[in-house]
């Protein structure tokens, strides 16, 4: 798979097929984006749960966590 920010090839635990932008460990951590341009209103008219999944869905998700 590739790095949606980058387009390195990358491993990943999410499917490559996901809703959601997948970054290479580098790109999370960089300053090329900023997570509050993410942020948006709260619409009451809508469930949160259905709100929350459009964000889930937009929001940058890291290839994988590893810790030595």
């Amino acid at each position: 798979m590739k790095c949606t920010n980058c387009n390195k090839n990358i491993i990943s635990v999410h499917n490559e097929y996901s809703n959601f932008p997948i970054y290479c460990v580098n790109c999370w951590w960089s300053d090329d984006w900023d997570a509050i341009d993410y942020g948006r209103e709260f619409n009451f008219g809508k469930s949160f749960f259905e709100q929350w999944e459009l964000l889930q869905n937009d929001v940058p998700k890291i290839n994988m966590i590893n810790d030595n």
